[in-house]
C-alpha cells in the first residue's frame, strides 16, 4: 500500500500571512526611519555646536545658532520653544526637547519622543 507523499512548504493562505505581517512592519519602517533621521541631524547640529567657541555668546544667540544649523540639517520638527539653554557652573547646557508625531492610519498616529542635549565648557 502506497501513502500520497506529504505536503510540503507553505499554503498560499500562510504565504498572503507572512506577506502580510512583512507589509505591515515595513509601512511601520517607512513611517519611521524618516523621524529618526531627522533626530540624526539634531544630533549633529548640537555636536557641531559643542565643537564651536561660545564662550560669549548670549543664551538668545545659542538658541539662534542652533535653530540655523537645524534648519540646515533639513530639521522641520523642532521650534526655537523646544530649544532650552540652561546654566550649570562654567557651563551651559543646550538641550532640545521635542516629539514627532506622524500618521499611520486615519486616526492613529505614531509618536516619537526625543531630548537631546550637550555641554558647553567655558575655557
Amino acid at each position: 500500500m502506497r501513502y500520497p507523499a506529504k505536503q510540503k512548504g507553505i499554503t498560499f493562505i500562510g504565504l498572503l500571512m507572512v506577506a502580510a505581517l512583512v507589509g505591515f512592519f515595513a509601512y511601520i519602517g517607512m513611517k519611521l526611519v524618516p523621524i529618526y533621521i531627522e533626530n540624526y541631524g539634531v544630533k549633529a547640529a548640537l555636536k557641531a555646536l559643542s565643537e564651536e567657541d561660545t564662550q560669549d555668546v548670549s543664551t538668545s544667540e545659542l538658541r539662534s545658532r542652533v535653530m540655523k544649523r537645524l534648519s540646515v540639517n533639513n530639521v522641520e520638527g523642532v521650534k526655537p520653544e523646544n530649544v532650552d539653554v540652561k546654566a550649570m557652573g562654567r557651563s551651559r547646557v543646550v538641550s532640545v526637547n521635542y516629539e514627532v508625531r506622524s500618521r499611520f492610519f486615519d486616526k492613529i498616529y505614531l509618536l516619537a519622543v526625543f531630548s537631546e542635549s550637550t555641554v558647553l565648557t567655558e575655557n
